[in-house]
Formats: structure tokens, C-alpha cells, sequence
């Protein structure tokens, strides 16, 4: 099987953007709604990609679907891989169903926040029996202190093909997260290193949600600033194998790990998660606020507070929530 990552593969669409040229297509009576299995391969230019289109009479005119790529910077993130696609549609259409994830065959979608555990166990049931004696031996990128791909693995959704080696797998997976990382960090203003920064990330990304991430960046640098325990649940958690608990119970705030930001200053010893782009920014671009807590105090509902006062306000918030079952 071959896994290419929608993220890291450009297929040439390059050139100056014009105004599309209408060159003719299908009227909407052509559209029988009959779908196709199209197959872009690795390595195939836009023009390519075009010509195969019109040749399998999902468009009307190749001319027309390359100069809507052109102007369309969207087109390079086209993955390689097979398609349902729709026969005799327009130039536009097209071009977003090719733009469209769902529309992948055999597709593996690794998620925001998974660990490395479960990226493990999704592949061996994907048939890659292999997945975690492959994982123990990966190496991981240069500059990072780590002995594990935990936080290495991008998210993103990834196309099957056959032929393709766990190692090859894995590769794609930290070639996508290394574009992603280093062009999220070049023009960082944190004087942190890159393991701490990617630690921060993968913190970020299992506490909250995007809306809110810039907020918990500036909790956790605050608190890193004045030597404040971190106090995380989803460090907890990891060092547990757990995961879903609202409630952590006070014996899993004694556990003696590395990963304990209760009982330990600083930062755990590693990643816990495999963050996506956004997790990644919000932990090289805080937003500024002195923030020192954060309680989601129903679902969706992430609140901040700058000292204890405010913060046991919102969790007696919380509890009221969560007794009356907003949490379920």
C-alpha cells in the first residue's frame, strides 16, 4: 500500500495565476450523476491531471480545468491517490471534489491529538502488522531530544496505494509534520527549543480546542515563568493510558511519572499528543494575557482566570455542571 499525505505532495500546478479562459463545459443536464474511480499518480503535472479528466469525461475541457488550477492555490495540496469522482460536471466542480477528502478511496485519517499508540494501532488494522516494531525503530528528526515518534506524526488524511513499506509510511507522516513545524517556528519571537516547543504543542492540542488555543499557550508560558506547576489532566491521563476522564481522582495526582505536571515544575519528559498546525502556531504565538487557569465548565465552554479567586468560581461552575449531567 502506498501512503501519501494530501499535505506534502504539490503536483505542479505552478505558474502565474491568470483569469481562467472558458474554454466550454458540460451544461448541468450532462451531470447523469454517475461517479468514476480516478487515479492521480505521484509525480503527475497539472496538465496530466487534466487530460485525464477530460479523457475519462468527468469535465468537458482540460484547458479550462488547468487555468482554474492555475489561479487556485488549493490545487497543489491535491493528493495522490484514487477518487470517486462525478462524470460530466464543470471545471469547478471537479476541482473541489479532487479538493474533497471524502471522496478518497482507502483513505487513513490520522487525527488531531492522537497518540502514537493509537496511530499504531489504526495502521496494524489497516494491515500494517508491523506498524509498532517499525515505530520503535524510526528515527526521529534532527534537533529534537526525543526517542520516540510521539508528536512526530502529522495529522492530516492520508491516500492508500499498494506497494508501500511501514518505514515509507512513517516517513510521509514526519515529512508532514516537518513542513508544518519548521514553517510555523522560523520567525518565532519564544526563546524556546524545539522539543519544548513541540511538548507545549502537544499539551495544547489534548487540553482544548482552536478557538481557545492561544489562550492556554499564554496559561502555560505564564506558568512556566513563575516556576507554577503546569497541573494538566491530560499529562495525567497519558502517563495513565487513559483517556475521557472528566474527573481525574486525587491517587492519579500522585502517580510518580515524568509526565505528572502536578507533582513535577516544568514541562513533562515529552510530547503527549501528535498536534495539528493550529496547536503548533498557538504554542509559538501566544496570545498575551496573564492567564494562570482555565476550566471548561460545560462542553465547548473554556473560561480563563489571572488568580485563584476567579478560578474557584469557575470550578464551582464546573461541578454544577457536571452533577447535573452536562458532561455525559
Amino acid at each position: 500500500m502506498t501512503i501519501i499525505a494530501i499535505l506534502l505532495i504539490s503536483h505542479n500546478f505552478e505558474g502565474k495565476s491568470r483569469d481562467p479562459i472558458i474554454y466550454g463545459e458540460y451544461e448541468v443536464s450532462d451531470n447523469k450523476g454517475k461517479e468514476v474511480i480516478f487515479e492521480v499518480v505521484k509525480g503527475d503535472y497539472g496538465s496530466e491531471i487534466a487530460k485525464k479528466l477530460e479523457d475519462n469525461g468527468i469535465i468537458k475541457s482540460s484547458k479550462l480545468f488547468y487555468e482554474l488550477a492555475l489561479a487556485d492555490s488549493r490545487a497543489k495540496t491535491i493528493s495522490p491517490g484514487r477518487y470517486k469522482l462525478t462524470q460530466g460536471v464543470s471545471s469547478k466542480q471537479a476541482l473541489d471534489e479532487l479538493l474533497d477528502p471524502s471522496r478518497l478511496i482507502d483513505k487513513l485519517i490520522i487525527k488531531e491529538g492522537m497518540r502514537l499508540s493509537e496511530i499504531i494501532t489504526l495502521l496494524e488494522d489497516s494491515g500494517y502488522s508491523d506498524a509498532n516494531v517499525v515505530a520503535r525503530s524510526t528515527k526521529i528528526p534532527k534537533s529534537f531530544r526525543f526517542n520516540s515518534l510521539e508528536g512526530f506524526l502529522y495529522p492530516a488524511t492520508y491516500s492508500f496505494d499498494s506497494g508501500i513499506s511501514t518505514e515509507e509510511v512513517y516517513a510521509q507522516m514526519i515529512r508532514g509534520f516537518e513542513s508544518v513545524f519548521f514553517d510555523e517556528v522560523k520567525n518565532r519571537e519564544i526563546n524556546f527549543s524545539n522539543s519544548d516547543i513541540l511538548i507545549i504543542a502537544s499539551i495544547i492540542q489534548a487540553e482544548g480546542t482552536p478557538d481557545v488555543f492561544g489562550k492556554i499557550a499564554a496559561v502555560i508560558y505564564n506558568r512556566l515563568k513563575i516556576d507554577m506547576p503546569l497541573q494538566m489532566d491530560s499529562t495525567i491521563l497519558y502517563a495513565e493510558k487513559s483517556r475521557g476522564e472528566i474527573y481525574l481522582p486525587r491517587k492519579s495526582l500522585e502517580i510518580e511519572s515524568g509526565y505528572n505536571t502536578y507533582k513535577n515544575i516544568g514541562l513533562p519528559i515529552a510530547p503527549i499528543s501528535n498536534p495539528g498546525r493550529e496547536a503548533i502556531h498557538a504554542a509559538v504565538n501566544p496570545e498575551k494575557g496573564d492567564w494562570l487557569y482555565f476550566v471548561t465548565v460545560e462542553p465547548n465552554d473554556t473560561r480563563f482566570a489571572k488568580n485563584y479567586k476567579d478560578f474557584l468560581k469557575l470550578k464551582r461552575l464546573y461541578q454544577s455542571n457536571y452533577k447535573e449531567g452536562k458532561f455525559n
